[in-house]
């Protein structure tokens, strides 16, 4: 089988021209918590203008890795597509990419609290003001600040921790969490499909997805400074700026405990070693 793409979980197979193997390297959540939301994403999106993964089957293999068949999705990586496209066609693929960011939010998942879906011992809330802080406090306490000697956690934690007190508390919604250009396909100029839908996925304010899709162009080498000074004033045009900001940096904190990814540590750093960072 040709390999056509693997991230820290699953390396995707290509098997056939409308199918692709999704073979997982551990089983984590259970197998039945992917299968149960990867379907209900697809049911919630089934009218939005573009695709996500489906499950048509599933097994375990002999070494006894969860593997999915799952209906192969058009278009390739945006990743490698900013790579080449220049011009009207990347300003066209920059908008679809944003608009398709703000459109997440009307994926049809209706659930009783903010927090995460399938992660393992799921942090959940009543609130979107709870749940902010108790992640917060969560991935600070877990953090190695050693790893990052220029930052302040505890004064950065607290600063959040003011700014939540003001949170005005949104419609749930889900969110991918993981949203930017390795997780988008394209056909060069608009957004086909948005796929790894995981364990970082969360019921809560839509707006972070669509700042952290700016914010993440960070760890996307193929992206450039006027990629996001184009995404900023979309923001701006759009009236989704004000918590902007916040996003980001709360953003960045959540990824404090995985400094040993250098892009993530990279992207942590950059974030949270400005004052404020730069306003959208």
């Amino acid at each position: 089988m040709e390999k056509i793409g693997e991230g820290g979980e699953a390396e995707v197979f290509a098997l056939d021209a409308d199918r692709v193997l999704r073979r997982w390297r551990r089983d984590h959540p259970s197998i039945e918590a992917r299968i149960g939301f990867t379907q209900e994403v697809a049911a919630g999106a089934a009218d939005l203008p573009f695709a996500v993964p489906e499950i048509l089957d599933h097994h375990v293999d002999e070494q006894g890795r969860p593997c999915f068949v799952e209906r192969r999705l058009p278009g390739r990586s945006m990743t490698e597509a900013l790579g080449e496209v220049t011009g009207a066609r990347r300003t066209s693929l920059l908008t679809s990419y944003l608009e398709t960011a703000v459109s997440l939010r009307e994926i049809a998942f209706d659930r009783p609290w903010f927090g995460e879906v399938i992660a393992d011992a799921p942090l959940r809330s009543e609130t979107w003001r709870g749940y902010l802080e108790a992640a917060l406090d969560r991935q600070v306490a877990a953090a190695d600040t050693g790893a990052y000697p220029d930052i302040d956690v505890e004064d950065v934690a607290s600063s959040l921790r003011a700014e939540i007190a003001d949170v005005t508390e949104p419609r749930p919604s889900l969110l991918h969490f993981d949203y930017f250009p390795g997780n988008v396909l394209c056909d060069d100029t608009r957004v086909t499909a948005v796929i790894d839908w995981s364990v970082l996925s969360i019921v809560g304010d839509p707006d972070l997805d669509v700042a952290l899709a700016i914010a993440y162009f960070a760890v996307t080498p193929t992206a450039t400074a006027d990629d996001v000074s184009f995404s900023c004033a979309w923001l701006r045009a759009r009236g989704l700026a004000a918590r902007a900001t916040f996003h980001r940096r709360w953003g960045a904190t959540w990824w404090l405990p995985h400094h040993d990814d250098e892009n993530i540590r990279q992207f942590v750093a950059g974030v949270l070693t400005q004052e404020r960072g730069p306003e959208p």
